[in-house]
């Protein structure tokens, strides 16, 4: 789970619960974690870890003074620990790739949510029940952590960069398709998708703004939007989707008898790795210290784990109440 933290949450309003102080220990100001140099403290994990036990005792009702709720609070635990490792190699990664996430852009997002649960007062207090927090913690702890998230993940989608060698390829599909050779031999050949193995056949579908009725297929939109594009005969040039790299060639298009454009194409694909596959070799190549004698660093799962034999079967018996 990449977020422990959602916004929808934040809509509903729930009783606070006062969550001891005195449950957590140790020096304030000890290192518990570093990665690749950068510091988090024992107050940053406690207060995280507070919050946390407070949403999920309260929008999940567990008790963490029943006779397992000290291991329940280890689960919390950890989970924290493993999104401020993510986060903070996050905001490393867009500040390595040059991006900027200012004030403005922060307070735009924030606005957002406030409209969603109608004004500043409502999310003050739906904040407060649940984690403990004001708006400014909300924004400082989440919001520009999800605005880094979403900023790498489309830098990664939009950038060919980070899948050179499905783009060239794909580059090198091209050239012979447009050379000449078959398109259809090519795709059962090269191509990633299961049409390929009928020669990249797709069949006829239409855009999913014009087609009202849902009387057809539709694609995903940067897809619709270059084979419509196309003349009937004509191949596209590379075009870019959530699924990888993609050549369509248009067999026909036309207007069926309601009025709805519609189009017989067929496509080889070549996929690109995944955001999670390229945050998952990030982290792997991230330099991560736990100095916390319950937890270790999992360099080959980029997870933080258990050193207790008996944690890890507890986890596995109890992860699901806190997922669920």
């Amino acid at each position: 789970m990449r977020k422990i933290l959602y916004v929808a949450t934040f809509i509903v309003i729930v009783a606070t619960i006062a969550i001891s102080i005195n449950r957590f220990s140790g020096d304030s100001n000890s290192v518990v974690l570093t990665i690749d140099g950068a510091e988090i403290k024992m107050t940053e994990l406690n207060e995280n870890t507070r919050a946390n036990m407070q949403f999920y005792q309260s929008s999940k009702k567990i008790d963490f003074n029943a006779t397992d709720g000290d291991k329940m609070e280890k689960l919390v635990e950890k989970q924290v620990l493993q999104a401020m490792i993510e986060d903070t190699l996050t905001e490393k990664l867009v500040e390595d790739a040059g991006i900027t996430i200012s004030e403005n852009d922060i307070q735009e997002e924030l606005d957002k949510v406030i409209e969603s649960v109608g004004n500043r007062e409502n999310l003050e207090n739906n904040l407060s029940s649940v984690f403990g927090w004001t708006v400014d913690d909300f924004k400082n702890h989440v919001v520009k952590s999800q605005i880094a998230d979403q900023s790498l993940r489309d830098l990664v989608s939009e950038d060919t960069s980070f899948n050179g060698d499905a783009y060239n390829e794909m580059a090198d599909i091209l050239a012979k398709a447009k050379s000449g050779e078959d398109f259809g031999e090519l795709a059962k050949q090269y191509s990633d998708c299961p049409s390929g193995a009928n020669g990249g056949d797709l069949g006829t579908f239409a855009k999913a703004g014009d087609d009202f009725q849902n009387q057809y297929p539709h694609m995903v939109a940067p897809f619709e939007e270059a084979t419509f594009a196309l003349e009937p005969g004509e191949i596209s040039d590379i075009v870019k989707t959530q699924f990888g790299y993609h050549i369509i060639k248009l067999a026909s298009k036309s207007v069926d008898d309601t009025g709805v454009p519609i189009a017989e194409a067929s496509h080889i694909l070549i996929k690109t790795t995944s955001y999670e596959n390229w945050f998952l070799a990030k982290k792997q190549e991230a330099d991560v210290k736990v100095n916390l004698k319950e937890f270790t660093w999992n360099n080959t799962t980029g997870m933080v784990e258990f050193v207790d034999k008996g944690m890890k079967e507890f986890e596995k018996e109890k992860q699901a109440v806190l997922d669920s």
